[in-house]
């Protein structure tokens, strides 16, 4: 019997290598690249719901507690990044990036 293979259900492309392990919580997966941005995509549809700017690439996969996603970066600093704000934020603005440090 043949083996029946699950058909992508979307694939989003970062500005550069993606090394971190995503996090997923509330149907939000969030992933580090090496653009120095921190993505906050809808994990069911793939969409871009807003992204982070740091000064240096991922090295370390997010992790989320009580509505912040912790995350480290080459660029010596530790962020902790309050969900809701940021996203309110993308969205009020249309910002392609959000820079909160």
């Amino acid at each position: 019997m043949a083996e029946e293979k699950t058909p992508l259900k979307w694939k989003f492309e970062a500005g550069g290598e993606v090394r971190s392990i995503p996090e997923v919580s509330d149907g939000v997966v969030y992933f580090g690249s090496f653009d120095h941005h921190l993505y906050a995509l809808d994990v069911k549809t793939g969409k871009e719901k807003w992204k982070f700017q740091t000064g240096g690439n991922f090295k370390s996969s997010p992790a989320v507690s009580d509505g912040v996603v912790y995350f480290g970066s080459s660029d010596n600093h530790l962020y902790a990044v309050d969900i809701k704000i940021a996203e309110k934020l993308a969205h009020n603005v249309g910002m392609s990036f959000i820079n909160l440090t």
